[in-house]
């Protein structure tokens, strides 16, 4: 599926509706409550409260648009990683790699 013709995940379409409300609950506090414009303090806690608060909650409570398996080819078939040497005479082809455990350097003599 090519991102031009993707579905709208949900977890979007709910965020978008917090933000939707938000604008809605301030348009109703500019009409009816306050007969003009509304205070700064009052925005700003609608806007922190209803687009924060709920977006959040809504968003974490809906589920993720489940997706099908992309098919996705490659040139590059059969390449292993590069030999990587950690120790002399130690090498691995992207196998785990062991480090020797490293000693503190031997105390200075005192004169």
């Amino acid at each position: 599926m090519s991102p031009d013709n993707a579905p709208i995940e949900l977890k979007v379409k709910t965020g978008t509706a917090a933000a939707l409300c938000s604008a809605f609950i301030l348009s109703l506090l500019s009409s009816y409550v306050f007969h003009g414009v509304v205070p700064d303090f009052v925005n700003d806690g609608i806007v922190a409260i209803v687009t924060g608060g709920i977006g959040f909650g809504v968003m974490w409570l809906t589920k993720h648009t489940p997706r099908g398996v992309i098919d996705v080819e490659s040139d590059n078939t059969s390449q292993l990683p590069p030999q990587v040497t950690n120790n002399p005479g130690n090498t691995t082809t992207g196998g785990p790699v062991t480090i020797s455990p490293v000693t503190d350097p031997p105390a200075p003599n005192a004169p």
